[in-house]
C-alpha cells in the first residue's frame, strides 16, 4: 500500500499558524460579493411582490456575515447566510402583527 508524503510547513509562531488557518477558512472576496448580490436580490424580489412592496423592505446580513467572520463550510461549496428582512410598517396600520406573516 502506497502512502503519500506530506511536507511540513514551517511557521515562525503560533500566530502565523492561526493566521494561515483563518485565511484558508474565510470566504474569498469573490464569494463574499456573490453572497452580497444574492441577499440584495432577495430584497429586490420582495419589493416586486405587490403585498409587501408598500412596506419598503430592507434585507441585510446578520450573524457571521455582519460580523465579518463568515467561514467556508468543511467539505461543501455552499455556505449559509443569516438575513434580516426589515419591513417599514407603521404600527397603527397593523393591529395584528402576526398578520404580516400572511403577506405572501
Amino acid at each position: 500500500m502506497a502512502t503519500a508524503t506530506v511536507e511540513p510547513i514551517a511557521f515562525g509562531s503560533l500566530d502565523e499558524l492561526l493566521d494561515a488557518i483563518c485565511e484558508k477558512l474565510q470566504l474569498s472576496p469573490t464569494e463574499y460579493q456573490l453572497a452580497e448580490r444574492r441577499y440584495e436580490g432577495i430584497g429586490t424580489y420582495i419589493d416586486r411582490h405587490k403585498l409587501p412592496a408598500p412596506f419598503r423592505s430592507r434585507v441585510y446580513p446578520h450573524g457571521s456575515v455582519a460580523l465579518g467572520t463568515t467561514m467556508r463550510p468543511k467539505g461543501r461549496q455552499e455556505h449559509d447566510i443569516d438575513l434580516v428582512c426589515e419591513l417599514r410598517i407603521e404600527p397603527a396600520a397593523v393591529p395584528n402583527p402576526i398578520a404580516v406573516l400572511d403577506l405572501t
